[in-house]
């Protein structure tokens, strides 16, 4: 696993971040065009390349879809849908969208101070190609004691978003060292694994291209939670039908199918099952 990490303003928050993990990111990007208000430190001892965000392409291009996790620490541009889809990519953000989704965007600090909060909050989220959009992962809150000015919000808030990056990155170097600990163990299983992942998001998308969104949706608006329960109750039939056929050839008669091969209905399970996720968070056909 490496760690990109990419910025728009003075980048402290990744050199506080990163002297409370003491681990550097591999790499941090910025599409500032001059060196000009870049946290001093950083700039001397850390690896940090200027881009254009019209770049990005190029610049994603060198990451790992599988193993990179690229983390947003004020960075003041939408990460195209395309990228945002592909790879593991992670934005803070110091406004608690959870329970206020109108503190989206940029300033959510002072929104929440104009809309004369009391309880501030924090989150990291997955980034979509929808401003803040994603689901969130983690978040943690703060409710201060009046009297309390503007400065305070953001200086609270800014300590709880530093730590939300220390638990959040420190879970995925403790993940990653058992990744490689398995990898290394058991090399032709993962490998394997790896492989048959890559395959079920091909057969994924050539039924997909055959089917289309209505045989998951049945036809149903899945804004609607009742209509999402609807699909999964759909979905859980289909698993029931792929069920009964295992169990009746390979458990009850023993005997080989005669029409589409035991492993299909395998591999059916496992994407009926990720699909199922997706209808949940109420991402499909989107």
């Amino acid at each position: 696993m490496k760690w990109y990490a990419f910025f728009s303003q003075s980048g402290s928050e990744i050199l506080e971040v990163s002297n409370r993990l003491g681990v550097k990111p591999d790499k941090i990007f910025t599409n500032k065009k001059s060196k000009d208000g870049i946290n001093e430190e950083l700039l001397n001892n850390f690896d940090i390349e200027f881009i254009a965000h019209n770049d990005l392409d190029d610049v994603f291009s060198q990451f790992n879809v599988y193993d990179d996790i690229i983390t947003l620490h004020g960075y003041l541009r939408i990460i195209p849908g395309p990228i945002a889809d592909c790879f593991q990519i992670y934005n803070g953000h110091p406004g608690w969208i959870t329970k206020y989704p109108e503190l989206k965007g940029k300033d959510p600090q002072k929104k929440a101070w104009g809309l004369n909060h009391t309880t501030f909050g924090s989150v990291i989220h997955k980034v979509t190609a929808e401003v803040d959009n994603g689901e969130v992962l983690k978040e943690r809150t703060i409710t201060l004691t009046e009297p309390f000015d503007s400065y305070t919000v953001i200086n609270e808030l800014h300590k709880i978003s530093i730590d939300l990056w220390v638990e959040f990155l420190s879970e995925k170097v403790k993940d990653q060292k058992i990744i490689e600990e398995i990898e290394n163990t058991f090399p032709e299983t993962t490998r394997e694994l790896r492989d048959l992942q890559r395959e079920e998001y091909r057969l994924f998308c050539k039924k997909q291209y055959d089917y289309g969104t209505g045989n998951i949706s049945v036809g149903l608006d899945l804004e609607k939670k009742e209509n999402r329960t609807a699909s999964l109750s759909n979905l859980i039939f289909r698993c029931n039908d792929k069920v009964q056929r295992l169990l009746n050839l390979v458990v009850v008669n023993k005997r080989e199918a005669q029409n589409e091969p035991v492993m299909d209905a395998f591999d059916d399970l496992s994407l009926y099952s990720k699909i199922a996720k997706i209808v949940e968070k109420g991402y499909w056909g989107k």
